[in-house]
């Protein structure tokens, strides 16, 4: 089916080949003089390829005017497969592929360019990289109602974006085999696809200062080595997905998805730092995922922040701050089916109705090792002084030490008044000092007497009631009586 497509698109190619004398130009045709700058005079339009670039160094000028196709299937507004090529200040539109760069075509530049595809084949892209490496697009504006505002395909490389905004009926970007590409300061909303899409071994890529509008970061098939930092994620889906993707960054990101807030499916060593996740339903879901790191975040959700389902095992998560705002009994962390050797420390637990942690597995570790002490987590009813752990040994966090005696030490799920369900077991729990305890316990009494004291009250107020009720009722039976 592929084959019969490429046919037809040099078929189609093949029809639009007149050569374009140097200089100005006023209609589509093949730009064949090696070296030459073309300058639009006016607005063009064509049922096929409108320009074919068959000569090196060649620059188009669209000078503001508009390349305009009839979506014919198989159709570019501009075709190269030679290096060198400049196209810039073009509205090119309605082409299967509003710029088509094949193989051989490197070291090209494009810039200011408006491009939309509509209602073309299901091959539409507005930007379509075959094999093509060592270009530089920028300030690029895309509107495709068709499947990918820009598609790199097959190994394409080293290519740098820069100041690009995409509204896509389907993938914004999507990159399959692209390795070594450069993507910074992008807009994309896709209503139907992804908004970044890495498919098929897409490695060491990397995206800085990227706003997804809609549809999320999709990782799939061996995209390893990525990295993404300061990128903003809306997604009615899964704000970020990845499967079978491993060893890739995230730093800086924000999340807020209608769904999950980040899924790793069979995807190892990724490390994400430095995250802010709201989700409607779990912060960060992990399956058959091992050695990743969560670090430096905060995750609040509608359900638990983070669960382990299915030898999820090996990962670090630390100094993250966890909150669950849903009306359920929800959960944390969950772990279950096999995750173990999971390390948590220095992670604040926020009180929820639920579990801090519930842990069917068992074999993870709730403390690391300091300068020889134990460091865990802040877990909100022993920071509330409703739990009596005592500790010397400051940690990083103002007002708080490394909790190392008392009665309910170390913190376990038989002394975490039903907050830790299986086996849980903290061996420095954060405490604060002696002084902030006494004086927390003090007003927790003084709370706990004064509630006391308003339930006698009340008591007392329903015993008087009850009296004269009883009183009003003898009298009216005794005159009766007498009667």
């Amino acid at each position: 089916m592929k084959i019969k497509y490429f046919l037809l698109f040099f078929a189609v190619l093949s029809l639009f080949a007149i050569p374009v004398s140097a200089g100005a130009v006023s209609a589509c045709g093949m730009l064949s003089s090696s070296n030459t700058v073309y300058t639009l005079t006016q607005s063009v339009s064509s049922s096929g390829t409108c320009f074919n670039v068959t000569a090196e160094g060649i620059t188009l000028d669209c000078n503001g005017f508009s390349v305009t196709g009839n979506n014919t299937p198989g159709t570019a507004g501009l075709y190269s497969n030679k290096p060198g090529t400049t196209v810039k200040n073009c509205n090119i539109l309605g082409y299967d592929k509003n710029i088509y760069l094949d193989s051989n075509s490197n070291f090209n530049t494009l810039s200011n360019i408006n491009a939309s595809s509509s209602n073309a084949s299901t091959y539409s892209t507005a930007i379509y990289l075959f094999s093509s490496f060592s270009n530089n697009f920028t300030n690029i504006r895309i509107t495709s109602s068709r499947l990918y505002g820009i598609d790199l395909e097959q190994y394409s490389s080293n290519n740098i974006f820069t100041n690009i905004n995409i509204d896509s009926n389907g993938d914004g970007v999507k990159l399959r085999s692209g390795f070594n590409n450069s993507f910074t300061n992008i807009n994309v909303k896709s209503d139907n696809g992804r908004d970044i899409y890495l498919i098929s071994s897409s490695t060491y890529n990397t995206f800085t200062n990227v706003n997804s509008g809609y549809s999320g970061i999709y990782l799939q098939g061996g995209c390893n080595y990525n990295t993404f930092s300061n990128i903003n994620v809306t997604a009615h889906t899964n704000g970020i997905d990845l499967a079978s993707s491993s060893n890739n960054s995230f730093m800086d990101t924000n999340v807020n998805s209608s769904a999950h807030g980040m899924t790793l499916d069979h995807s190892n060593g990724n490390n994400f730092t430095d995250m802010n996740i709201t989700s409607a339903l779990d912060g960060i879901r992990l399956s058959s995922s091992s050695d990743n790191i969560i670090a430096n975040s905060s995750i609040r959700v509608g359900a638990s922040a983070i669960v382990f389902f299915s030898s999820s095992s090996r990962n670090i998560i630390y100094n993250n701050t966890l909150v669950s705002n849903g009306v359920v009994f929800s959960d944390l962390v969950d772990i279950f089916r096999s995750s173990s050797g999971n390390l948590f420390y220095w992670n604040n637990f926020t009180n929820t109705l639920g579990y801090y942690v519930r842990d069917e597995t068992g074999g993870n570790f709730y403390n690391t090792t300091i300068n020889g002490k134990p460091a865990g987590n802040i877990w909100y009813n022993v920071v509330s002084g409703f739990i009596l752990i005592n500790g010397t040994a400051p940690s990083p966090f103002p007002g708080l030490y490394y909790g190392s005696s008392g009665l309910a030490y170390p913190y376990n799920s038989a002394n975490s008044q039903r907050k830790l369900s299986g086996d849980v077991v903290d061996y420095g729990p954060l405490v604060p000092s002696a002084s902030v305890q006494s004086a927390i316990r003090a007003k927790n009494m003084a709370e706990l007497t004064t509630g006391f004291g308003d339930l006698a009250l009340i008591c007392g107020a329903v015993v008087i009631i009850a009296l004269v009720l009883l009183l009003i009722i003898y009298l009216v039976f005794f005159r009766r009586r007498k009667q």
